[in-house]
């Protein structure tokens, strides 16, 4: 069943000229994560560093990393998972920068950085339209920092939803994304990713909408 979930879930994605990135953690036996996950998909995502050193050690190439780093500890551990897998670090304030900025500069790797951008909650990232290019401004200047694109949750508003309003409700967030994306465009070069965390999607929306990465 297993197999057959990831299977689909990356047809989905690449169907719509994107790809997906399984989120996990440190609870999924590496056994599954190597015979099952792996072979279809070399992207992982996940919330803390402890979670990237165990993706890394799986052996996939690329890490979302969606949580935030702000402890010397954390970003001490982030070096050794960059020596393995190319980081992708998802961030809301120009703080979260400067301090994976420090970190970079110190094990001399580039870190690609995505903006959170704020859906609506209220809780995390950063309002889409001017908030966002000055963020993406500020970051783009630091050493160790490439802005490629934008991250939007849509895991939390899709949940409250019953199936049938999901949809509409994942469709307005990836406008919102989309938004966010063209407003960093003439500040970050670089910044053509839009990655959006989902708990269900449907293949007919993804053909409608536009995601790099599910």
């Amino acid at each position: 069943a297993l197999t057959d979930n990831v299977r689909q879930l990356n047809q989905i994605a690449v169907a719509s000229d994107g790809c997906w990135a399984a989120t996990l953690t440190d609870v999924v036996p590496m056994s599954l994560l190597r015979d099952i996950v792996l072979p279809t998909t070399g992207i992982a995502s996940c919330s803390t560093v402890i979670d990237a050193e165990y993706l890394a050690e799986a052996g996939f190439d690329q890490i979302i990393l969606t949580g935030r780093l702000v402890d010397n500890d954390a970003l001490r551990r982030l070096q050794c998972v960059a020596e393995r897998s190319r980081i992708l670090a998802v961030i809301d304030h120009f703080r979260h920068a400067e301090l994976l900025s420090q970190s970079a500069q110190q094990f001399g790797r580039e870190i690609h950085v995505l903006l959170e951008v704020d859906v609506g909650r209220q809780s995390t990232g950063v309002r889409p339209g001017p908030d966002t290019s000055l963020l993406a401004t500020a970051a783009s200047r630091l050493p160790g920092l490439k802005v490629i694109g934008v991250y939007a949750s849509a895991a939390d508003c899709c949940a409250e939803r019953e199936p049938g309003d999901q949809d509409e409700v994942l469709a307005s967030i990836v406008t919102i994304a989309d938004h966010a994306l063209r407003s960093i465009c003439d500040v970050a070069g670089a910044g053509r990713e839009s990655v959006v965390s989902v708990t269900s999607v449907s293949r007919q929306l993804l053909k409608k909408t536009r995601i790099n990465c599910l």
